[in-house]
């Protein structure tokens, strides 16, 4: 079930986007995104302060760290790069909704997300990685996150795994 259908009856948001929503010039054909009128706003959910936004808050951190996208420098812009299309569309959702992902620093273990919603910068450790294969149908990342971005998901152990895949 999810999380945003739990609140039936809330009010729909007639203010404007808030002003961090949206993505790069790299990244915007691939989110596509509009809300239906009949349910609650995402960006509502996103930023209450109850279950309900910190598992939705918790779902982008699931988008923005979990995939195989390298950020390749062209110009003055960083262009990420991706194996499969899909891989690039998670990473601009996670973008779109607030949770950008701005720097993978390989030799560290290190994946940088900036949350633009809070104005923060969030160092997640990358503990492992298991590629996705076509045998197995998943990717899957074992990370540490650091305290704040803990306690912006609802608290509970800093080290999550992530898995993410296809079912046949």
């Amino acid at each position: 079930p999810g999380h945003a259908r739990t609140r039936p009856n809330a009010p729909r948001r007639a203010a404007p986007l808030p002003p961090y929503a949206g993505t790069t010039a790299a990244t915007r054909a691939f989110v596509s995104f509009e809300e239906a009128e009949s349910d609650a706003s995402i960006w509502d959910v996103l930023s209450a302060d109850d279950a309900d936004g910190a598992a939705l808050r918790e779902c982008l951190v699931a988008l923005a760290v979990n995939h195989s996208v390298m950020l390749e420098q062209v110009g003055d812009a960083q262009i990420p790069s991706a194996s499969s299309p899909d891989e690039l569309a998670f990473v601009a959702a996670a973008e779109h909704f607030g949770l950008h992902f701005e720097a993978r620093q390989t030799a560290r273990g290190v994946v940088v997300l900036h949350d633009k919603a809070r104005g923060e910068r969030h160092e997640v450790q990358l503990l492992e990685a298991i590629a996705y294969s076509s045998d197995r149908k998943r990717m899957s990342v074992v990370v540490r996150l650091p305290p704040a971005l803990v306690a912006s998901i609802g608290g509970g152990c800093a080290d999550r795994i992530y898995c993410k895949g296809a079912d046949s």
